[in-house]
């Protein structure tokens, strides 16, 4: 497992992202970097403009596949409410997360929230054939 906190700053998603490549190279999955940076960085992303509180971010391979988790102290949990309209600016995290992950969710903790996903390399194979 890999873990980091961050601070909820501009600066945090590239942080998450390094931690992405690191773990995936380092557990031998590299067809996850993509699709792992681009679920982080939205959850990172959540906790910058929404949350505004620092954060933890956690990477661990179970089985064969890899778990993303970001912590934070805002008992707001995230909507996704769908497609977001295409003259409206934003919205659209949730729907990046739900694409790219099999599975997702969050989880309220007493001083603020889980959001977490689950990413299968299968899904990466089957996208490039």
């Amino acid at each position: 497992m890999l873990t980091a906190d961050l601070a909820p700053t501009v600066g945090a998603a590239r942080q998450a992202r390094e931690l992405v490549t690191t773990g995936c190279q380092r557990w031998g999955m590299p067809m996850l970097v993509d699709p792992a940076c681009i679920a982080l960085t939205e959850m990172v992303n959540n906790v910058v403009a929404h949350a505004r509180t620092p954060m933890t971010v956690r990477l661990a391979p179970q089985d064969s596949t890899l778990h993303l988790a970001v912590r934070d102290h805002s008992s707001r949990l995230p909507t996704f409410a769908g497609l977001s309209p295409p003259n409206r600016a934003g919205g659209r995290g949730m729907l990046l997360i739900d694409t790219v992950a099999r599975r997702w969710g969050s989880s309220a903790i007493p001083d603020g929230k889980v959001v977490w996903c689950v990413l299968h390399p299968d899904d990466e194979v089957a996208h490039l054939g």
